[in-house]
Order: C-alpha cells, then sequence, then structure tokens
C-alpha cells in the first residue's frame, strides 16, 4: 500500500523528460539523421561533380563535412552543447561554400537560414542574435565583393544596389522572425520546465513528508495492530482473568474470556452480574469494604493514586460451588484523577489453599508427634525414677513376705502392696510401649482389667460434666491383642466421646459382652470367619454426627472441630488398630442423640497365666557367691543388701561406678558376678561393662534399667552381658536370674 502511494504522489524527475536539454539532444538527433539522409541526393552527385571538374576543395570539405556529421551523430564521448555548437557551424561552413561557389541565389543562403533556426533552437537566444549578426555580416561581405567585381557571380534578380538591399534585409527580416521564434520558444519552454522542476521539488518535498507521515502512521497502526495482537492473545490465553469495573454501574465493563475456565460463566454473562453474584456474602462484604477504605483513604493527601490491594475472596461459580480466588486491583481514573471503577487480575489460588490447609494439617501432625516424642521422653524419665521406687517397695515387700506366712496377720496387706506395685508396674511399662510405638505383639490378653486400667488413667482427663458408666458383664473376655495398642485405641475413642460433651456435659457408657457372629453376618468382611466376638462399645450423649459427615469418620485428617482442636487422625489410628487385630469397627450416630462406636474382637481360645503366681515360686533359689552391686541409687544399694544377703550371696554394693571399678581391678578373683544399673552420673552401665571386660574377661556382668534408650535385652545380649533385669526387680525374678546364670558360668 505505501509503495503504491508513494509511485502515485512522487513526480517525474528531470531525467524522466523534464529536461530542457534532453529534448534538445532528440531535436539534435533528429536534424543529424534528416541531414544525413537527406544530404545523400546532394553529397554524392557533388563528390562526383568535384571530381570530375576537378575541384578537389569541395570533393575533400563534402567528404569532410560529412564524417563530422557521422561523428556527432554517433558519439557519445562530447556532451550535448559542444555537438550542437559543431552542428550550427557545420552548417554556416555548407552554407559559406555553397554560396562561394554557386551563388547567392544557391542552396547557401538556405543553409544561412538555418544556421541562425538551428542556433536559436539548440542554443538559445544568444545563439540566435550571434548567428544572425554572422549571417548578416557574411551576406554583407559577399555584395560588397560582388559590387567591387572581386566576387563575379551572376545575380541576375539583383541588377542594383537597392535591390540588393532589399532582398538581403527581407532575408534577415525573414530569419530574425524564425531564428528569434525558435529561440523565444525553447526559452519559454526552459521557463516552464523550470518552473515544473521547481513545481516538482516543491511536490517532491511534500509528497516525502506526506510519505514519511504515513510511514509513521503505517508504523503506528502496525505498532497499535502487533499490540492489540498480544493483548488480545494475552487475554485470551492466560489463565488469570484480566477485568474492569465500573464503580458508577456496579458492573463488569470487560472480562478476559478466561472467565470461562475459572466460574463457567462467558464473559457476556459476568458483565451482567453484581457482587452478590460473583461473590459469596462473606467475600462481598470483605470487597465493599475494601473499595469503600480505598475511596476514602484517596482523598487524603501524599496517597499513591497507583497504588494496588490485594484480596483473597471466595467466588461463586456456575455449578454452585464457591472456590477462593486472590484478586489483585486498582483504582481506574478519569482526565482530573477521579476514581471511576476498577482494573483487576483475579487469580485461582483453590489449589495454594488446598496446599497451606495440607501444610497446616502436616504441621500439625509433626507438632503431634513431637508432643509425642516429648511425652516420651518425659515418661521414660519419669519411669527411671518411679521404677526405682517401685523396686524398692516391692523388694522390701518380698523381703517381710519371705519371712512371713498366710497365718500371720500382716500377710494379706504386704500381698496387696505387693500386688498394688505389680500393677503400677504393669501401668509404666504400659506408657513406655506407648510412647516408643513400639510395633504390636499380639498375645492373648484379658480385656477387661486392660479396660479398666485405660479408664483409671483417664479419669484425671475426663472433664468433670461427662459421667461414665461401665457395663462389664463378663470376668474375663480374652482376646489376640498389643496390650498397648489397644489401650490407645479405647483412650482414643474415650477422649473423642468427652471433648464432644465437654461443652454441654453428657453420659459415656462403656459397655462388654460376648456376641455371636455367624458366617455371612452383615457385619463380618468377606475374609472373616464368624464365631464368638468381644463387643466392646463406647456410647455417648454428645451432639452426634452429621449424616454427610458418617462415612468419612474413619477419613485421615478428616475433622469438624475448628483448626487447633483436632487432628483427624484419632478415629482412623482406631481403625488401623482393629483392623490389625482382625476386628470390625461400626459407628452409628444421631444428631442431637450421640453417638455409638462398636468394636467387635474375635475372642480367643488360648489361655493366660496370672503373672503374680509366676514370680512366686515354691521354692526360692539361693546362693553363696560373691557379688559386686553397682547403683546410685543409695536406698536400692540397701534393699539389694538385704535380699541378695537374704538369698544367702556375699553382697558388696557401690554407689559410685568408679569406685567399684577400682575394687574390681584390686580383687578380680574375689567376685563371681557383677550387677550394675544403666543410668549412673559418671558413667553408664554399658561404660563399665566395657571397663570390666578390660580387667577381666569371663566374669559375668548383668544390667538392670528401669528405663533407658541406650540399652534393652537385645542389646544387652548382643554386647555380652550375661542377663537384661527391667527394674522394678522381684526377690523371686532375681533369684532365678542369678542362679541361671550362676550355674550356666561355673
Amino acid at each position: 500500500m505505501i509503495s503504491k502511494i508513494k509511485q502515485f504522489l512522487t513526480p517525474p524527475s528531470s531525467q524522466e523528460g523534464q529536461d530542457l536539454n534532453y529534448w534538445r539532444d532528440r531535436i539534435l538527433q533528429v536534424i543529424l539523421v534528416a541531414g544525413l539522409i537527406i544530404s545523400l541526393f546532394a553529397f554524392i552527385p557533388a563528390i562526383i561533380m568535384a571530381a570530375m571538374e576537378g575541384v578537389w576543395l569541395v570533393f575533400f570539405l563534402d567528404i569532410c563535412v560529412y564524417i563530422a556529421g557521422m561523428y556527432i551523430f554517433t558519439t557519445r564521448r562530447l556532451n550535448y552543447k559542444p555537438r550542437a555548437i559543431i552542428t550550427v557551424i557545420l552548417v554556416y561552413t555548407i552554407g559559406f561554400y555553397i554560396v562561394f561557389l554557386f551563388g547567392l541565389l544557391s542552396g547557401g543562403t538556405f543553409c544561412f537560414f538555418a544556421f541562425a533556426v538551428l542556433a536559436g533552437l539548440l542554443l538559445g537566444l544568444r545563439a540566435a542574435t550571434a548567428a544572425l549578426l554572422i549571417n548578416a555580416l557574411t551576406l554583407l561581405v559577399f555584395g560588397w565583393l560582388y559590387t567591387h567585381e572581386i566576387w563575379g557571380q551572376d545575380l541576375p534578380f539583383f541588377p542594383t544596389v537597392i535591390r540588393g538591399w532589399v532582398a538581403w534585409a527581407t532575408f534577415m527580416l525573414m530569419n530574425a522572425i524564425s531564428a528569434f521564434s525558435a529561440a523565444s520558444m525553447i526559452k519559454g519552454m526552459q521557463y516552464l520546465a523550470e518552473r515544473e522542476r521547481a513545481s516538482n521539488r516543491v511536490l517532491r518535498e511534500e509528497s516525502q513528508k506526506l510519505l514519511k507521515e504515513i510511514e509513521e502512521r503505517e508504523k503506528a497502526e502496525s505498532a497499535l495492530r502487533e499490540s492489540e495482537r498480544r493483548y488480545r492473545l494475552l487475554a485470551e490465553n492466560v489463565t488469570d482473568v484480566i477485568w474492569t469495573y465500573s464503580l458508577e454501574t456496579s458492573r463488569m465493563t470487560y472480562v478476559s474470556p478466561s472467565i470461562q475456565a475459572v466460574r463457567g460463566y462467558t464473559p457476556e454473562e459476568t458483565m451482567t452480574h453484581g457482587l452478590d453474584d460473583i461473590l459469596t456474602p462473606d467475600s462481598r462484604e470483605i470487597a465493599v469494604n475494601a473499595i469503600a477504605a480505598g475511596l476514602e483513604r484517596d482523598n487524603k493527601p501524599g496517597i499513591d493514586p497507583r497504588r494496588s490491594r490485594t484480596l483473597e475472596v471466595q467466588q461463586l461459580n456456575k455449578d454452585g460451588s464457591a472456590s477462593w480466588v486472590e484478586i489483585t486491583t486498582s483504582f481506574m481514573r478519569d482526565d482530573s484523577g477521579k476514581p471511576i471503577g476498577l482494573v483487576g487480575v483475579t487469580r485461582n489460588i483453590e489449589a495454594r489453599k488446598k496446599a497451606e490447609a495440607e501444610r497446616m494439617r502436616l504441621e500439625q501432625r509433626l507438632q503431634e508427634a513431637q508432643k509425642m516424642e516429648a511425652i516420651g521422653t518425659l515418661t521414660g524419665g519419669v519411669a527411671h525414677d518411679f521404677n526405682n521406687i517401685l523396686g524398692i517397695m516391692l523388694g522390701h515387700a518380698d523381703l517381710l513376705l519371705y519371712d512371713s506366712n498366710e497365718s500371720n496377720p500382716g500377710h494379706f496387706n504386704l500381698t496387696e502392696i505387693k500386688r498394688a506395685g505389680l500393677r503400677a508396674r504393669d501401668i509404666v511399662s504400659q506408657l513406655l510401649r506407648y510412647s516408643r510405638k513400639e510395633s504390636q505383639r499380639l498375645a492373648p490378653i484379658n480385656i477387661v482389667p486392660l479396660i479398666r486400667e485405660s479408664l483409671s488413667l483417664l479419669r484425671s482427663i475426663i472433664p468433670a460434666s461427662v459421667k461414665v458408666r461401665m457395663d462389664i458383664l463378663p470376668e474375663q473376655a480374652i482376646i489376640m491383642a498389643d496390650a498397648t495398642h489397644m489401650n490407645q485405641a479405647i483412650m482414643n475413642l474415650c477422649i473423642n466421646a468427652s471433648q464432644a460433651m465437654e461443652a454441654t456435659g453428657g453420659t459415656l457408657a462403656i459397655t462388654l459382652k460376648t456376641t455371636q457372629l455367624e458366617n455371612g453376618h452383615p457385619l463380618l468382611p468377606v475374609d472373616l470367619d464368624g464365631g464368638l466376638f468381644a463387643q466392646l462399645t463406647f456410647a455417648d450423649t454428645g451432639p452426634g454426627i452429621a449424616p454427610e459427615h458418617l462415612d468419612r469418620v474413619f477419613d485421615p485428617y478428616f475433622t469438624t472441630k475448628d483448626v487447633g482442636e483436632g487432628s483427624g487422625l484419632g478415629l482412623a489410628v482406631v481403625q488401623g488398630i482393629v483392623k490389625n487385630h482382625g476386628g470390625i469397627i461400626t459407628v452409628d450416630s444421631t444428631l442431637g442423640k450421640g453417638t455409638i462406636f462398636n468394636l467387635f474382637f474375635p475372642v480367643s481360645t488360648r489361655n493366660i497365666r496370672d503373672q503374680t503366681t509366676k514370680e512366686e515360686l515354691p521354692n526360692l533359689p539361693h546362693g553363696t557367691e560373691s557379688i559386686l552391686f553397682v547403683d546410685d541409687e543409695q536406698s536400692l544399694v540397701d534393699m539389694a543388701i538385704h535380699m541378695l544377703g537374704r538369698l544367702g550371696y556375699k553382697v558388696t554394693a557401690r554407689t559410685n561406678p568408679g569406685h567399684a571399678l577400682e575394687i574390681l581391678k584390686k580383687q578380680s578373683r574375689s567376685f563371681d558376678l557383677v550387677m550394675t544399673d544403666m543410668t549412673m552420673p559418671e558413667m553408664t552401665g554399658v561404660d563399665l561393662f566395657h571397663k570390666i571386660r578390660q580387667v577381666d574377661q569371663d566374669i559375668p556382668v548383668i544390667i538392670c534399667t528401669g528405663y533407658s534408650t541406650l540399652i534393652n535385652e537385645k542389646k544387652a545380649l548382643a554386647l555380652g552381658m550375661a542377663a537384661y533385669i527391667a527394674k522394678p526387680m522381684s526377690m523371686f525374678g532375681v533369684a532365678g536370674i542369678l542362679r541361671e546364670v550362676l550355674d550356666k558360668n561355673k
């Protein structure tokens, strides 16, 4: 388009027909062509005549003139003006020698006439004037020569001088008119050409300006089209939504096509919506308050008019759902700077919100794990000291029981003290296993005392507004279970129920009974056979669970509680424990009436033995060997001296492991066995064991501990220790282990 406009607006250049010399050169070429062709009719006879009459000057002159004409016509080495001058001179020369030879009435006078006309035509007014003067002078000279009879050509038409003068004057008049006319015409043409050149120059300058403006406009339009193309490409393909909003109409004035992928509405539909149709009620209130605050702040001095603000709100979608979006917006202003609307970008952050929620859940889970780790560390520290205290109590109780019989009035009291101590030992052991999250070890256990012990631990946790009622029908219900994991499941269900009733109060009923479930029963999975089951039920009178949430209560991290009030893992853990025990768990709930959890465990036919009777051996083994006893607790040292002494052993006791090591170095042959505590101030029991091995490679070492993360029975035996005794130590258990180790070492 631009090239066509350029071609139309650009005027012809001087080389394309507007230069006067161009046309003069064309006229010269035409004259030469005509002269060279026509002159042949005179040139050839003239040469023949000159040769026949012996006028060799004419002969050679004609040849030279013709050759000169041919040269001027064919050569391009000479510019126009020299060629024109030579041509005019040749014409004059031809006329001169024709007149000289044949007289004034010959064709030579026509050559003089043409000489003046061509001079004016080809060289201009001045050249025409000079040619006319030359013609006049030449004719006057020939007339004077004729009058004085120097030149003797016959002039029949001029018998008198006056007639010759009249003829000369008439010839010069016509010659002047013709020559000046030709020169004037050429001058006029030159003037017109110069004016046209000037006009063309001005036109070209104006055309160049116009073309430049057109090119600049074309570039601007091209840049605008490219900008529009890029903007359209951006607006149509960006995942964010670009929009403008009018404060006057409270409607969208532009929405990018990406809105359909985000909300499901087309841009046209969206521009008919108000804020009530776009945002949820809470989010609409946030947006309205933000706009009002922005307008109020806009009136204050020193506020940046180009400021922006980012909000996180929920928008309504066409399918009825709500999704989180992030809106970054700023004011659009009129020429006076007054806010007239908003321009903004909306970005879907639903995935980010879910990721943040997931991160919060993971952080909460980490906090729970750290809390459990802290509880485990605290439990371990307490267990060590508590087991030492229990060891002292049980040890002295065993000593008193050993010296009394059933007829003694205090025998029953001592038995109950020992039974209570053993229960306390078992509870501490359960707490340690729970805090260490050991892998489950299924064994036949009676679930009845386990339920009672778990509830006794929960007494301080369950609010006073929640009443606990137990209804346990069988005295014994043996199942294959891990006591720690069962304890955890019972505690989770009780805590979950008590939290549900914490605000309103209520009753938690725990019942245990046996139930027969036949094969094909609706509750039984396809891979579980029917039979006798222990049915453990937890029923609360809390607010209940909504029907839409009932199928998700066992999903990990699902919770209806507020943030920070629950991790959503409790019931998922309970379900996992029940399934790992080969059991079944069901839930039933009614809003406003409470929730019931039923746990079914297959009843085992295997028998269990009471741990108390296992330790009370009828024949308590004795010995006479020497034992080095090491413990940093003085009360335990005193109790061990009495207990081991009662069993017949010679006991040397130290509360400092360094002192014990020095005695062993001096009297290594005096001791048959070493008993050492694990946790001591200066060195651990393991460190003492390694130092003992440097002194004596064969002496058996028994390590005792209330709790330690550094040693257990497997590690102790792997190190080469003779035995591992968990505190609190009972007299009957220690007696059997001592005899077993000493007899083996003989």
